[in-house]
């Protein structure tokens, strides 16, 4: 039982921290439930004081559904922006496609190119493979939204997932030097979910921990399995340059980066792996936490309900 109400107790937390409008709701709720206690309060020792105690109910409760009808249009906004941002994603996709396309063509024929040429047209397509990227987490970010998309469900083996993704990302890491382990502590332990959601999202907790893992490090992913309380818990963790704390809070904003020192070569992102996490997460019931401090490394812990 203790176990089971520390779990909501912590899904209620994450979500208070990276739901802004449940935060608005809670506070506004908040406002207009103490005013009345308050004044039940104050009227304690006048005559009829249960009357005065109800009425600051009422008052409360239905301060609460205007709070509900304040925040319906904001959210419907919302709603609509990342469903303007989808449709431009996918409309932009096509003629980025042809500008790769026609600049990929021109560096076929690099010999007879002028050299400063050349390297326009390679910064080019770049930039162009880098924007691509981001339109694909945008259509990912709106299609994983419960509130707009829902996606088919059925019956999957995480373990399996995360096996078969380590397995496809190992030379990445080998090239960066990170020693990459996975344990399936759980092989026979099946979730309701989607198989392409739950692809993206171990490899973008993959691809997070390589580019965060300096030359030389470890990344350790495993599946475990709760009995009792029938949780299946995906964990990663890296020795990499970890989070500084007060970033930690923000790290599943869309677009939200931080400064940190360059490693290698490697690209910094654009900041919408963990937003898309976040929202696989919600669709499938889950709750993610991540515990990280600057130079002491990154665990994320993921869990899901199983069927």
């Amino acid at each position: 039982m203790t176990k089971r109400f520390s779990k909501r107790f912590e899904a209620l937390a994450t979500e208070l921290r990276h739901n802004p409008f449940f935060r608005a709701r809670l506070k506004l709720a908040t406002s207009t439930i103490i005013l009345p206690i308050c004044g039940a309060i104050l009227f304690y020792f006048i005559d009829n004081p249960y009357l005065y105690i109800s009425v600051a109910i009422c008052i409360a409760i239905i301060a609460y559904f205007i709070s509900l009808f304040a925040l319906r249009q904001i959210r419907n906004f919302m709603r609509s922006q990342k469903r303007f941002i989808a449709d431009v994603s996918h409309e932009l996709r096509t003629p980025i496609s042809i500008i790769k396309t026609n600049s990929e063509i021109a560096l076929l024929n690099e010999a007879n190119t002028p050299p400063e040429i050349t390297e326009i047209l390679k910064s080019t397509v770049s930039e162009i493979d880098r924007m691509s990227k981001m339109l694909k987490n945008l259509l990912n970010l709106a299609q994983y939204d419960k509130e707009t998309h829902e996606l088919p469900m059925h019956s999957i083996n995480p373990g399996e997932i995360l096996s078969r993704i380590t397995e496809n990302m190992r030379p990445l890491a080998l090239k960066s030097g990170i020693t990459l382990a996975a344990e399936n502590h759980a092989p026979h332990t099946h979730i309701r979910g989607n198989t392409t959601a739950i692809e993206e999202l171990i490899t973008n907790l993959l691809t997070n921990a390589i580019k965060f893992t300096k030359s030389g490090g470890t990344i350790t992913s495993s599946i475990t399995l709760d009995h009792k309380e029938k949780i299946v818990t995906l964990f990663v963790q890296d020795t990499g340059i970890g989070i500084p704390a007060d970033k930690i809070t923000r790290v599943f904003e869309p677009f939200f980066k931080y400064e940190y020192p360059a490693i290698g070569n490697r690209q910094k992102g654009i900041g919408l792996g963990l937003a898309i996490v976040r929202e696989i997460v919600k669709l499938h019931h889950g709750t993610i936490a991540i515990e990280s401090a600057s130079n002491k490394g990154t665990r994320v812990t993921v869990r899901f309900p199983t069927i």
